[in-house]
Order: structure tokens, then C-alpha cells, then sequence
């Protein structure tokens, strides 16, 4: 679901109902692999003023949210700066 514009804010969510996972013990494993891509999507909202969520237990599936700033543009239109 996307929510854009709200009180100067894009709100991006994206949920399943998959298997979930545990997410310290990925992370933990992420990180003895050299794998940082959930900390690198950390890293990119928080480089936009924005930041990510994950949610997720083993059988409930996961959720992702995201939530950026707006910034003003020429006319009137909101924008993204990445």
C-alpha cells in the first residue's frame, strides 16, 4: 500500500502472509555472510531524513515499512531527493 503526501510524508508498506523469519538470527547471519542488505535499506531511509521497519515473526509473515520526507517542488509538486 502506498500513501503518498500525507502531512509531508510518503508511506510506503508492503506486507505478506509468508512464514516469516526470526529477525535477530537473520541479521546474525546476514552479517557473517558479509550480507547488509536490510542494513543498507536502513541506511538509504535514514540518508533521506525517512526510515524502514521490518516487522516479521516465524509464521506470520513480515511487514516492511517505509516512511520518507517530501520535499516542495517548482508548481506546487512533492518530491523524493535520493
Amino acid at each position: 500500500m502506498l500513501q503518498g503526501g500525507q502531512n509531508g510524508i510518503l508511506r510506503l508498506t508492503i506486507h505478506d502472509d509468508g512464514q516469516g523469519f526470526h529477525f535477530g538470527h537473520a541479521m546474525l547471519k546476514a552479517m557473517a555472510e558479509h550480507s547488509f542488505g536490510i542494513e543498507n535499506l536502513h541506511r538509504l531511509a535514514e540518508n533521506v531524513g525517512g526510515k524502514l521497519e521490518f516487522t516479521t515473526a516465524i509464521g506470520e509473515g513480515t511487514q516492511i515499512e517505509v516512511e520518507i520526507p517530501l520535499q516542495e517542488g517548482a508548481h506546487g509538486h512533492s518530491s523524493v531527493i535520493v
